[in-house]
Parts: structure tokens; C-alpha cells; sequence
């Protein structure tokens, strides 16, 4: 028994110093940023009942992530990728902030009221954090000289819905290494810089990161994978080479006029990597307009699939992509009032507008599985006020024109002077 009470003391003292050393840790992270709020706890929620993400949700998600990819789509001529979601997570944490017709484009653009989003979205991230293959981080960076004007039913929403973590920091160039820093850590790294500088003027910085992590139900075998296969465009015309995995499975594929549709299951089997195979004759862009929420159901819907040994030959990949104007793709979704203003349930004594949103997105698939990271930053700044007009006086103190008008039809009836 003693040694055993001498035991629990040396693993005590050693957890203790461990605890000191990584808060010590923690300290010297950041440089000029001070932590005002950690995240809540899951399962703190919203003060309501929290949602479980159902048909409506489903449907108003990918409506929203689908038009998303459609429009970032345009333009593009290479590889890339977008992910909805962390998009949806920084605006939502704004949107809490939102009044007005900015609220309203927002609703409309989600798809669900603002309420009703942060139950959907606060119970998802208890369910990423459980499982393990999501990690969802949130955090908010408030300008020091305004930190104390923050009001704290946004503040509290952001944290107990969105776990976002908050600090306040001077939010100029001094600042971009800390929020880079923070975001490298929530992405494994694999995102290492979100900012490049810091716009003048910034009042508020809000970041979301996500971090996929998963291995393949069934890894591919690394001896089946081709070494510099062929890869060809549109035209038929060879483009490069690249490592093709395979694999064959009993399993099922979707195909109609336009694509031929698999799937390659992650461990646990609640999450998959959905190809779409454009037919041959069919081009890609035409394969992307056609992707909406209901070709999607009819895809996912088993009854449309057929049984078969599915032999899978996928290209081993790594894609980046960066949009540091996203906000050009959210003004064509129909979300344009937040870039003027109506964020006023931010701070207590300003009004707020949406200065940028950067997207930054990588993905790695090999024959081990899948890792993909996605950080969005949305920068916020002062509404500009009203301008004021021009003061000017007119002394009517020497000879002058006047005209009697028609206004409706816009002539003078009657002109004149006046000379004294």
C-alpha cells in the first residue's frame, strides 16, 4: 500500500510538471495575441435544444456546397478544391453578428434560419470531436484597442456553439505570425500560412479550420499501383502521368447518360470518397452543372445502384488551392449586404462589414487514406459611415437666375433674375 501511495505521488508530481511546462508552452505560442476565452466544452451548446443534422439540413447544406463549388469552378482550368463547410463555420460565427438584410442574405444563402444553424452546426461539431476523423477549430481575434466593446451574447454564442476560442491582439503585421501559428497547429501543419499581411483598418479576424484524417476501410495494395500511367484531358490528348492505386471490390456503382459514380469507404464506414466519372462525350463542366441536391439524392440512392466487382483504378494526388477573393464567389450567392455593413450585434458601439475571405484548402490521398485541411479567415472592418454633405452657404446678396419648375417633367415654367 505504500508503495503504491509513493507511486500515485511520483505519476502526480510528473503530471504536474508536465502540466506547467506545456502551459509554459502555451505562453510563449503566440508573441503579440492574449487569450481572452477558451473554447467551451462539447456539449455546452446554444442555451436551446440542439439539432441532430436531419433531411432539412442535408438539403440546405448541399445546395448551399454545391452552388459554392459550381462558381468556384468557373475560371479554374486545373485541379482544386473547396470545402463548404469551413466556409459555412466562419460565416456562421458571423452571421451571429448580423442584422438586417445581412442577416437575411445570409439565411437565405444557408438555407436555414440563424438560429436554426447553430443547433445543426453545434451538434456536428460534438460528433466530429467524438469520432475522431474531423477536427473542427474556431477562433476569433478582436483588435485590442476595441476588445472591450465586444459584446458578449456574440461572444457567447461563438464559443458554446462553435467552440471558438477568442484574443485580443493588434491585429497588424505583428499579429499574422500568431494567427498562422494557429492555424498550422489546427491543421497538423499541413496549412502553415492563412495570411500573408494584415489589411489596415482590421477590427476583427475570424478563423475556422477543419482537418480530415482518415484511412481507407481497405487500404489500397501499394505492389498494385501503376507508376507513371498515362493521364489524359478533355480532348483526348495525353496531359502527363501520374501513380494509379487499385483495387478491386465487391461493392456497388451508380451510372447513367452523364457519369459513372463509386464509392471508396474511410474505417469506421461514415465516411467515403465519392467518385463522378464523366461518360465519355460528356465534358466536366457539363458533369458540374448537373450536380444539384437532387441528382445527388438520386446518385446516393441504392435502389439506383447496382451490385458488382468494382475494380478501381484512382490516381494517388495532392491538390492545393487558395481563393484570397472569396468574396466574389459569396457577393454571386447573393450575400452583398455584409460587405457594406449590418454586422451591428458585434461591438457595442460600431458597425461592422466584411473586408475579405480567404479559402485555403489541401488534400492528400495515397494508398494509406485520405488527409485534407481547409482554413477560411474572414476579416472584418468598420461600416463606412454616411458621408456627411458637403456645407455650403448661399447669400443671395447680388443679382441671381431663378426658374419655376414642372418638376415632374423636369422644365422650367418660368424663368427670370432677380437684380435688386
Amino acid at each position: 500500500m505504500r508503495n503504491n501511495r509513493l507511486l500515485r505521488r511520483i505519476i502526480a508530481i510528473g503530471l504536474t510538471a508536465v502540466f506547467l511546462m506545456s502551459m509554459c508552452g502555451c505562453a510563449k505560442k503566440y508573441e503579440k495575441a492574449v487569450a481572452l476565452a477558451e473554447p467551451a466544452s462539447s456539449g455546452s451548446g446554444s442555451g436551446g435544444e440542439k439539432l441532430e443534422a436531419d433531411e432539412t439540413f442535408s438539403e440546405a447544406y448541399r445546395s448551399y456546397a454545391l452552388t459554392m463549388f459550381r462558381m468556384a469552378h468557373e475560371g479554374v482550368d486545373n485541379s482544386f478544391t473547396v470545402s463548404p463547410i469551413s466556409v459555412m463555420l466562419a460565416l456562421a460565427m458571423v452571421e451571429n453578428g448580423a442584422s438586417g438584410e445581412t442577416l437575411s442574405q445570409m439565411e437565405e444563402m444557408f438555407g436555414l434560419p440563424k438560429d436554426t444553424m447553430n443547433r445543426y452546426l453545434s451538434t456536428l461539431i460534438d460528433k466530429w470531436s467524438k469520432d475522431g476523423g474531423v477536427k473542427v477549430a474556431n477562433s476569433i481575434w478582436i483588435q485590442d484597442e476595441i476588445a472591450d466593446s465586444a459584446k458578449r451574447s456574440f461572444l457567447d454564442v461563438c464559443s458554446k456553439c462553435y467552440r471558438a476560442s477568442v484574443f485580443k491582439a493588434p491585429l497588424d503585421g505583428s499579429t499574422v505570425k500568431d494567427i498562422n501559428t494557429w492555424v498550422s497547429n489546427n491543421t497538423d501543419d499541413m496549412i502553415p500560412e492563412i495570411l500573408k499581411e494584415m489589411t489596415p483598418g482590421l477590427r476583427m479576424l475570424l478563423v475556422n479550420t477543419v482537418l480530415f484524417d482518415r484511412n481507407w476501410a481497405k487500404p489500397f495494395d501499394k505492389a498494385k499501383t501503376e507508376k507513371n500511367a498515362d493521364f489524359y484531358g478533355e480532348n483526348g490528348e495525353k496531359t502527363g502521368t501520374v501513380d494509379l492505386m487499385c483495387e478491386t471490390l465487391t461493392g456497388s456503382y451508380y451510372r447513367d447518360d452523364l457519369c459513372t459514380s463509386v464509392h471508396k469507404y474511410y474505417e469506421e464506414y461514415n465516411n467515403s470518397f465519392v467518385v463522378f466519372q464523366p461518360r465519355e462525350g460528356v465534358s466536366l463542366e457539363t458533369l458540374i452543372e448537373a450536380l444539384t441536391p437532387e441528382y445527388l439524392d438520386k446518385v446516393y440512392n441504392y435502389d439506383n445502384r447496382k451490385s458488382a466487382q468494382v475494380t478501381l483504378e484512382m490516381p494517388r494526388f495532392t491538390t492545393d488551392y487558395r481563393n484570397d477573393a472569396m468574396e466574389t464567389i459569396l457577393r454571386k450567392m447573393g450575400m452583398t449586404a455584409a460587405f457594406s455593413g449590418g454586422l451591428t450585434e458585434i461591438l457595442d458601439d460600431r458597425e461592422l462589414a466584411i473586408d475579405f475571405v480567404i479559402h485555403q484548402v489541401r488534400v492528400e490521398v495515397d494508398e494509406e487514406g485520405t488527409r485534407a485541411a481547409a482554413a477560411t479567415a474572414v476579416g472584418l472592418k468598420e461600416a463606412a459611415a454616411a458621408p456627411i454633405p458637403e456645407e455650403i452657404t448661399v447669400r443671395l446678396d447680388r443679382p441671381f437666375v431663378y426658374m419655376i419648375m414642372d418638376d415632374e417633367i423636369g422644365v422650367p415654367l418660368f424663368i427670370g433674375t432677380y437684380e435688386g
